[in-house]
C-alpha cells in the first residue's frame, strides 16, 4: 500500500513541475491605441522564453477569441470568457 506521505510528496513534485512550465494571464486588456501592433505576440514570446506554456483566461472579446482559436493548443469556454493554452507554435 502507498503511504499518504509518498502521495503528497509526488503531488508536490508534479504540482511544482507544472507551475514551472505554465504561466497564466487573466483579464488581459490591451489599450485600443496599441492593439494590432504585435504587443500581445511580443508578450507571449517573452513569457515562452521562461515557460513552456502560456494560459490565457477570461477572454471576453469574442473577435479576439476567435482569432486565437486557430493558434491555440487547447481552448475551452468558462462563464467569465474563453480560455486558451499557447506554446511556441503560436509564434509561427
Amino acid at each position: 500500500m502507498i503511504s499518504k506521505e509518498l502521495v503528497w510528496e509526488l503531488y508536490g513534485t508534479v504540482a511544482k513541475s507544472l507551475c514551472d512550465q505554465v504561466i497564466r494571464i487573466e483579464n488581459l486588456d490591451i489599450h485600443p491605441a496599441i492593439q494590432n501592433k504585435g504587443i500581445f505576440k511580443l508578450l507571449v514570446e517573452k513569457l515562452l522564453d521562461s515557460y513552456s506554456y502560456v494560459l490565457i483566461t477570461a477572454v471576453i472579446n469574442k473577435k479576439w477569441a476567435e482569432s486565437l482559436k486557430s493558434k491555440a493548443l487547447e481552448t475551452y469556454e468558462e462563464i467569465r470568457g474563453d480560455c486558451f493554452l499557447l506554446d511556441k507554435s503560436f509564434l509561427d
